[in-house]
């Protein structure tokens, strides 16, 4: 017997453009991310990688709001087809899937704070206060 969200995989549009989303710019953007994570600016002998230390921040704040966004609408479809299956699998694929929206959520947070700590050393205090 199929389920009634395998019946017809037209109405899942909405996943497949988060998919292909993905692929072109989340995966990307993590690439970058991981670049950034080496101590060494020229470790991977690129030549914009020093402009990718500098703006690596921005670069999470970007990523990990992007990822925990897409998951709300997952996370709301495993919501609306919770009558068709087993408590127990609600569960477990809830909270498979928990993490891949409350870290990158983390991650743009704590990024934010540690951007707006770099723009604020890098704001000139007025003379008039």
């Amino acid at each position: 017997m199929l389920r009634p969200a395998t019946k017809n995989l037209s109405h899942l549009s909405w996943f497949h453009s988060l998919l292909v989303f993905e692929l072109l710019f989340q995966v990307p953007l993590l690439i970058l991310i991981l670049l950034t994570l080496s101590n060494t600016p020229n470790s991977f002998g690129l030549a914009f990688n020093g402009t990718l230390h500098k703006s690596r921040n921005l670069l999470q704040v970007i990523y990990g709001t992007h990822t925990a966004t897409t998951m709300i609408p997952v996370l709301g479809y495993i919501y609306s087809v919770a009558h068709t299956a087993p408590i127990a699998n609600q569960i477990t694929l809830v909270l498979m899937y928990l993490p891949f929206s409350i870290l990158p959520l983390i991650m743009a947070i704590v990024s934010s704070l540690k951007l707006l700590k770099q723009l604020d050393l890098k704001t000139p205090s007025s003379k008039f206060e």
